[in-house]
């Protein structure tokens, strides 16, 4: 589905930004049809530690993403059960004097407190400016790319390829160049994050096994952590739009089957969770295992 997005454009600076989202609440909880919405949190920590990114980009729009977690690598992210409400922006330039859409989306615990706006009406093959908030809480800035129009070929187009991206095999100094590369689109062509647990004589070690979604989370969460960190200013795949392949590295080797059918319902839940996809693919992979962005 499309998220309504109210067009805007009076000058708004990052202070404005903040205070009219956080006085946008007249109290701290609201009704909302689908439950009690909190749209005013407090948190002790920074809730955009994972960053920003964006995703299937259209002629006229394209997926952003962020996820509220203050403790990525705990359950649930460090975030309590409530629904929580999230304010959303983009704009023509980096200092968003030149706003172009926003709109609000509310942040379930079910999907680990991720947001997903299918941001339509922008231009095609536009570069746009993006950021989030929640409570006194922004996100870093991201740039994203819209497709260009299907009636007018690109003359050039710039990507970089990504693909087996074994967090303890190195340390991922190829995303900082391409953080600071001038791309129009990352593709990820598979083996997005690698499951088994901690392992001897490696660059580094992975964590607990992902045995449970929680498990799969918290390993999507680590390699979303330390990409980001490459760069922070310029995070790979939150300065450029990115489209994701799936592969089978999750499920390889669960036995017996029963096992294996949880496992790669955990591993879309995970993936789902922390990637730029829209609503539609992304409610249907814990069934279709093989789909793609």
């Amino acid at each position: 589905m499309r998220f309504p997005a109210e067009p805007f454009s009076v000058s708004r600076s990052r202070r404005r930004f903040l205070t009219t989202t956080s006085l946008a609440a007249a109290a701290v909880w609201a009704s909302r049809a689908e439950g009690r919405v909190l749209v005013n949190p407090s948190f002790s920590a920074d809730p955009f530690a994972l960053g920003v990114a964006s995703g299937e980009p259209t002629p006229d729009g394209v997926v952003l993403w962020t996820r509220l977690a203050q403790k990525p690598f705990e359950p649930g992210g460090g975030m309590t059960q409530e629904a929580v409400e999230v304010s959303w922006e983009i704009a023509d330039d980096e200092a968003f004097t030149k706003g172009v859409r926003r709109g609000t989306v509310t942040a379930t615990p079910d999907w680990a407190h991720s947001v997903h706006v299918e941001v339509a009406g922008l231009e095609p093959a536009r570069w746009y400016f993006y950021r989030f908030a929640c409570g006194a809480a922004t996100s870093p800035t991201g740039r994203t790319r819209t497709a260009p129009a299907a009636d007018r070929p690109a003359e050039r187009l710039t990507f970089g390829i990504a693909s087996c991206q074994n967090w303890e095999e190195g340390l991922y100094t190829a995303y900082g160049q391409m953080a600071g590369d001038d791309l129009d689109l990352i593709l990820h062509l598979g083996d997005y994050i690698y499951e088994h647990p901690a392992r001897d004589k490696k660059a580094r070690r992975h964590g607990p096994p992902t045995d449970s979604l929680a498990g799969f989370r918290a390993r999507h969460a680590l390699y979303k952590q330390t990409r980001s960190s490459k760069r922070p200013t310029r995070p790979a795949r939150g300065w450029s739009p990115g489209t994701i392949t799936r592969s089978k590295t999750t499920t390889r080797g669960c036995s017996p089957p029963s096992k294996g059918a949880r496992r790669k319902g955990y591993s879309s839940g995970g993936h789902g969770a922390t990637e730029p996809i829209g609503n539609t693919c992304r409610c249907a992979w814990p069934t279709s295992p093989t789909a793609r962005t």
